[in-house]
């Protein structure tokens, strides 16, 4: 008895109408019927038919002529039919039954041995199958969905941490295409492998990993501030057969963080600087004054006098240089901004220091990326920006040895500069210090370029980073918005 009160519409494809008369009567031999049966002669015309309308369920004959029913099976498949499909043989064979179900047949039928009895339960349970599958799909669909679409990134490792399956903001996120990371080991995305041990090591003692902080690698070796979280997924016996982590990338606002603190600092930094200018600069002017007096009372044959007023002259003139340099490099600059080929601009700078590159016997390597790099900006203060940096690579390398290294690459939205240098490198307790204000590792100089360098990148909505291993060299990356 039909348990559906709804009529179920039913096509049969089968090129003998015997066979079609003894389904029809099966049918309407079923009590409380609610049946619709149709019928086509051909392979062609069944599978055109399935595809122009709507049925509930379809019965094939195995032989359709030249073609057989398992192949229109899996063409209706292919199709993105996905009501069930069932095959009807005049006769049992196992191998043809086996060939069905690969394909994607629900059910088998022999139809010497066919009576209304096992056509309604054939149906029956072949309907309530393809309702539980269409629930289990929509639910899969939803959670692939959300899955897929979320902004933060996730990823899915087998027991021994190697990747099965990622979504596509873990992609984006880590800039490795889906077929390069398909199988890698997720230790070779922590940029210390101390950090690999220690989130390992909270993993294997809590079973799961909460909120851990480090910093990951993408496919440029730039690091990534991340929070990472895992648990550990099993199957339906409950046992372990891998992990499942959610990334939550903290760059920006560790990069805020660190932009308001140095907008703190550059505060402090100012206040200070005008302080000292006015307390500097009075007594300074009173110097040159005075100096200036000397010069038209001393004869001009005094040689030794000369000397001595021209030392004063030259250091007193360098101090309130110095004093200009600490408060232009502790207020925001004021931007000129026009679109320039952020390479054009790098040559101009390279330009200037080229005497120093060659005094030192440094080796220059340029690797600029090929398209149209288009940068909103003042071309004078990123050119100083990049002197600056140059400058501190030069003078870490050694004399005749030196490598520096200027690679320029871009996306639809950022330009990125990179400086290289094969010098002395810093220590790790030394890197957070860069670009304090007055901090220097270097005998002369006021520590003040890479202060001035990060101003002026902030002041165009960019970044800069250091990474640096001692002995090994050190790697500066600029980010720069692109210019429309």
């Amino acid at each position: 008895m039909s348990i559906y009160t709804k009529t179920v519409k039913i096509l049969l494809i089968d090129d003998d109408e015997d066979d079609y008369i003894i389904t029809r009567d099966n049918l309407e031999n079923i009590e409380q019927s609610n049946y619709e049966l149709h019928w086509e002669l051909s392979y062609d015309h069944g599978l055109q038919r399935l595809l122009d309308e709507k049925f509930d369920i379809c019965f094939t004959d195995f032989r359709l002529g030249d073609r057989n029913g398992i192949e229109l099976i899996k063409s209706a498949i292919a199709e993105g039919i996905n009501i069930p499909l069932i095959l009807l043989t005049g006769q049992g064979d196992k191998n043809i039954d086996m060939q069905a179900m690969k394909v994607g047949a629900v059910d088998y039928l022999v139809k010497g041995e066919m009576s209304s009895l096992l056509l309604e339960r054939t149906i029956r349970y072949a309907l309530n199958n393809r309702e539980a599958l269409l629930l289990l799909k929509q639910s899969e669909t939803k959670y692939r969905q959300l899955f897929e679409r979320s902004l933060d990134s996730i990823f899915i490792t087998n027991l021994e941490h190697k990747l099965i399956d990622f979504n596509p903001s873990f992609s984006r996120l880590v800039k490795i295409p889906f077929e390069a990371l398909d199988g890698i080991h997720i230790s070779k995305l922590f940029a210390e492998t101390k950090e690999w041990k220690r989130y390992l090591g909270y993993l294997q003692d809590d079973g799961q990993v909460k909120e851990f902080e480090t910093d990951m690698l993408n496919y440029n070796g730039s690091r990534i501030c991340c929070q990472i979280s895992t648990i550990v997924r099993t199957n339906h016996l409950d046992e372990p057969i891998g992990y499942q982590s959610f990334i939550h990338d903290l760059t920006l606002r560790k990069r805020s963080e660190q932009q308001l603190l140095m907008a703190e600092k550059l505060t402090m930094t100012g206040k200070m600087a005008r302080s000292i200018a006015h307390e500097v600069r009075n007594p300074l002017t009173n110097l040159r004054l005075a100096l200036d007096q000397l010069k038209v009372e001393i004869a001009d044959d005094n040689e030794d006098a000369l000397y001595y007023m021209d030392v004063i002259l030259r250091n007193s003139t360098r101090i309130g240089q110095l004093i200009t340099d600490m408060l232009n490099s502790s207020k925001p600059k004021e931007l000129q901004k026009e679109l320039h080929d952020v390479r054009d601009i790098m040559e101009n700078a390279i330009k200037l220091i080229t005497d120093r590159i060659q005094l030192k016997g440094t080796k220059l390597h340029r690797k600029f990326q090929q398209d149209q790099m288009g940068l909103l900006a003042d071309a004078e203060l990123i050119k100083i920006a990049f002197i600056n940096v140059m400058t501190n690579a030069i003078e870490a390398v050694q004399d005749n040895d030196g490598i520096l290294e200027v690679e320029i690459t871009s996306d639809k939205k950022h330009i990125q500069v990179n400086i290289r240098d094969n010098g002395s490198g810093i220590s790790p307790e030394n890197i957070s210090m860069l670009f304090d204000p007055f901090y220097t590792s270097k005998q002369s100089g006021m520590g003040l370029g890479l202060t001035s360098a990060q101003n002026i990148l902030h002041s165009h909505g960019g970044n800069i980073e250091v990474s640096s291993q001692p002995g090994k060299g050190t790697r500066v990356s600029m980010v720069l918005p692109r210019g429309q």
